[in-house]
């Protein structure tokens, strides 16, 4: 079943940022991620009732496009801090098994914080960010229709 999402373009101060006139607006960006993911059993259908005389479909591709390549970037930099992040509670757990008393038993706490710290952003940012990156790529494969009012 195909679900139509409809988007009014009333004038070019909904289709562009505020300070950057070439780039569509981050609002409308979340507004078809947010609208996709309630619907996303559905086939999404992008219909753009368009007042204004700029082609909106490739502008809107474009700011979708850089939206993914921004939260991927994003999830390699996270990535990165997770290994850092684990190599460090690694190290610390090491260096807590060698050392007895107090000093070791704050060391072996510390050093498993350092790897909850990953697994809490992989459960609290980084399903979030998949899911958005895979609503994204189910809006950059559905089909647009772009009507001039």
């Amino acid at each position: 079943m195909i679900k139509n999402v409809e988007i009014n373009i009333l004038d070019e101060k909904e289709l562009y940022k505020k300070y950057n006139g070439k780039e569509v607006s981050d609002e409308l960006i979340e507004y078809l991620i947010k609208v996709v993911q309630l619907n996303k059993r559905f086939d999404i259908k992008i219909c753009i009732n368009n007042n204004t005389k700029i082609k909106s479909i490739d502008l809107i591709k474009e700011g979708l496009l850089n939206e993914y390549n921004n939260s991927f970037k994003k999830h390699v930099y996270r990535s990165f801090i997770q290994i850092v992040y684990f190599l460090m509670g690694i190290i610390i757990l090491t260096i807590s098994s060698l050392i007895n008393g107090i000093i070791g038993e704050v060391l072996l706490i510390s050093g498993w914080v350092f790897i909850w710290k990953i697994v809490e952003s992989e459960i609290s940012i980084d399903i979030k960010e998949r899911i958005k990156r895979r609503l994204i790529r189910k809006i950059l494969n559905s089909e647009f229709e772009e009507k001039i009012i």
